[in-house]
């Protein structure tokens, strides 16, 4: 999938009790991803880590187990319908 043409641009991620958030790669250069990112997140001296990933329109379940239709991560993806993006999350170090 061209995901320059994706519907998705950027978004935030809960899940396992750890913040994610994600900028579509195909729109974004990494540069342009961090900016972003800090910017969203109010993350401007906070450590992180940014690694490229997949998200997918789908429907699931959230951290309450209610049904809910969205954005998910997609961490095996195998369908051409999975967007590849710039995935950050919080540098925990040694402590997670």
């Amino acid at each position: 999938m061209d995901t320059s043409k994706s519907k998705f641009d950027f978004g935030a991620f809960w899940g396992f009790g750890r913040h994610h958030f994600a900028v579509n790669s195909g729109k974004y250069t990494e540069q342009q991803a961090i900016e972003i990112y800090k910017d969203e997140c109010y993350m401007s001296d906070e450590p992180y880590i940014v690694e490229k990933s997949h998200v997918k329109w789908r429907a699931g379940r959230d951290e309450d187990d209610k049904p809910c239709v969205g954005w998910w991560f997609d961490y095996n993806p195998k369908e051409k319908r999975s967007v590849e993006v710039w995935a950050f999350r919080y540098d925990y170090g040694d402590k997670s």
